[in-house]
């Protein structure tokens, strides 16, 4: 395989390098501003939620009042939109990640000088580690959380079921 030297690809290799590393810039930031605010935000979301998770279902299901079940009922569907908009937001965000470092890899950067070759090498180890959000900096914000926290909680409120019938 020849390596490109002309002038026009250097200029347009180097302006894909550019785009990516200040979209990863970007990405960065954003993770720094979100993590700093919204750390023990997410945090206490998160363990409140496993909690009433299960008792609002329960309630729900124990309650002999209609307009009290359909009050829990609505609460417990805008719950479970919120914390799937919470970690769609997550997800959406490792996705990005994952598609920039994949982006950057099937470039053709093996064709550049190796000055260049270099350079995006680096990038391409930064960008393998992929950048979340975190929940209390234990588990990354996403649709598998969901789901866990999901079959989690009705796990829990089968047994809760049991133990009180």
């Amino acid at each position: 395989m020849t390596i490109i030297r002309s002038e026009d690809f250097k200029v347009r290799v180097l302006h894909l390098l550019t785009k990516y590393i200040k979209h990863h810039q970007e990405i960065l930031e954003f993770c720094k501003v979100m993590d700093g605010y919204f750390l023990p935000l997410l945090f206490m979301k998160m363990c409140v939620s496993m909690f009433y998770h299960v008792f609002v279902p329960f309630a729900i299901l124990h309650s002999k009042q209609l307009g009290l079940t359909l009050i829990l009922v609505q609460y417990e569907a805008c719950a479970l939109t919120e914390l799937l908009i919470f970690t769609l937001a997550g997800q959406i965000l490792i996705n990005k990640s994952e598609e920039l470092h994949r982006n950057i890899f099937e470039s053709p950067w093996y064709m550049c000088d190796v000055k260049y070759q270099k350079y995006i090498l680096l990038v391409i180890m930064r960008t393998g580690r992929t950048t979340c959000i975190s929940v209390g900096k234990l588990v990354p914000m996403s649709l598998a959380l969901f789901l866990w926290m999901m079959k989690t909680a009705f796990s829990y409120l089968a047994v809760l079921r049991q133990v009180a019938d």
